[in-house]
């Protein structure tokens, strides 16, 4: 139960100072694990994705089924009806939504347009930083002087 005390013209709830619980032991182990967490992984983790490079997987992702779609020349239709699935949920894969596909339903939308998924990873390399250039050296003051 609450207590409140007058604080100038209103009434606020009384500030209590906080009890020490005793620990219980899913604490502990919850702390052990931390602890070994910390010393096999050191540093922040490297597979932090941004939201840009995520979208742009997921744009070439639904390209690809569009495109190996219309190279069986098959409708939505007849690729849901292979897949068991209706045209909505192809549509949805080819116009890449928030949802990303499972494995499973891209096996299944690969087998139906006659098709295999292959999975590759190439080593990231970080383009470069655009060159910073200065809006007045874009101008062309010879042009503006004639003028």
């Amino acid at each position: 139960m609450f207590a409140f005390v007058r604080n100038g013209w209103r009434w606020v709830p009384e500030r209590r100072p906080k009890v020490e619980l005793p620990r219980s032991w899913a604490d502990e182990v919850q702390e052990r694990l931390d602890r070994a967490r910390q010393r096999q992984f050191p540093g922040p983790p490297r597979g932090a994705l941004d939201a840009a490079a995520l979208e742009s997987l997921q744009r070439e992702i639904a390209r690809q089924l569009y495109r190996a779609r219309r190279k069986a020349r098959l409708s939505q239709e007849q690729v849901a009806a292979y897949m068991g699935t209706t045209r909505s949920v192809v549509c949805r894969l080819e116009t890449h939504s928030a949802h990303m596909p499972s494995t499973a339903t891209l096996l299944r939308y690969a087998r139906a347009v006659g098709c295999t998924v292959e999975v590759r990873l190439v080593p990231y390399v970080e383009p470069p930083p655009p060159p910073e250039v200065d809006i007045l050296d874009l101008v062309d003051w010879d042009e503006l002087n004639r003028r």
